[in-house]
């Protein structure tokens, strides 16, 4: 730890070079449980859904652009009605406390939303979006359903989702080979679901998603040894082939504050 340079933190101030105002219409309002994933190579962030402080939901898509450092208006379009939808103009829905990741490398312009709360259920949803940047004066957002084969996890809020791409993936994509040389994972951990004889569980749970050139799996995945606590509104991250998981809330809502990874030679979770 010695020789690793110390971590330094730095407000991004979220205006242009212009100067905008703070009340600009472009800036999304205050939220929390939203997403904010990052496409592009890092070029642009999305932020999606969230609640208010007064409790309201919200479904709204921005775009912030770090080249440019702006938040950007997009125009947002469905490509299909989704399972579920009459019409693709009620799409995407309200959630708060959902989960996502990027698809990079493999597709770096791509990214999947997994689960939430729509203010009456838990969801099991998986969503797909695509950031067309190119034009930065008229960015878009195309929601699609991926419809994914297999059995999704159970519906949940909550949860932690992280993309793991094995070498040989990455490597491919490098390559120019499109990712061909192997799938991604999509991996999903814990999270609230439903009531079980009138109590809320708390999920400790991982499934996983296999994503490779047009097609998306659900697979079955074989847990070996004991499993962290079941927990929600924690944090996660890939590191290596492990999944580190930290905090959360747990039974009776008690804080959980034990690292889990392999690092510590106490738990961990390989993918």
């Amino acid at each position: 730890l010695g020789q690793e340079p110390p971590l330094k933190f730095r407000r991004i101030m979220f205006c242009a070079a212009t100067a905008l105002a703070a009340d600009s219409p472009l800036q999304p309002p205050p939220r929390c449980g939203s997403v904010l994933l990052s496409v592009r190579g890092g070029e642009i962030l999305v932020s999606y859904g969230g609640q208010t402080a007064r409790g309201e939901l919200l479904s709204d898509v921005t775009l912030f652009s770090v080249r440019l450092n702006s938040w950007v208006k997009a125009a947002v379009q469905c490509e299909e009605s989704p399972a579920g939808h009459s019409a693709a103009d009620d799409f995407p829905d309200r959630r708060v406390w959902h989960a996502g990741a990027s698809l990079e490398p493999v597709r770096p312009s791509k990214a999947l939303v997994f689960g939430g709360f729509d203010g009456m259920d838990y969801s099991d949803s998986l969503l797909l979006f695509t950031t067309d940047a190119s034009d930065m004066r008229k960015p878009s957002i195309t929601w699609v359903d991926p419809r994914a084969e297999g059995k999704p996890p159970c519906p949940r809020f909550g949860h932690s989702a992280n993309m793991y791409t094995p070498a040989t993936a990455a490597a491919a994509t490098a390559a120019g080979g499109g990712g061909t040389g192997g799938s991604s994972k999509f991996v999903v951990f814990g999270g609230r679901g439903g009531e079980v004889a009138g109590v809320q569980t708390h999920l400790s749970d991982v499934a996983v998603l296999e994503v490779s050139a047009g097609r998306m799996q659900w697979r079955p995945v074989r847990v070996h040894g004991k499993l962290p606590a079941g927990r929600f509104k924690h944090s996660a991250a890939v590191v290596q082939n492990q999944l580190v998981v930290f905090g959360g809330y747990g039974a009776a809502k008690a804080a959980v504050g034990r690292l889990r990874g392999g690092a510590t030679g106490r738990s961990a979770v390989c993918l």
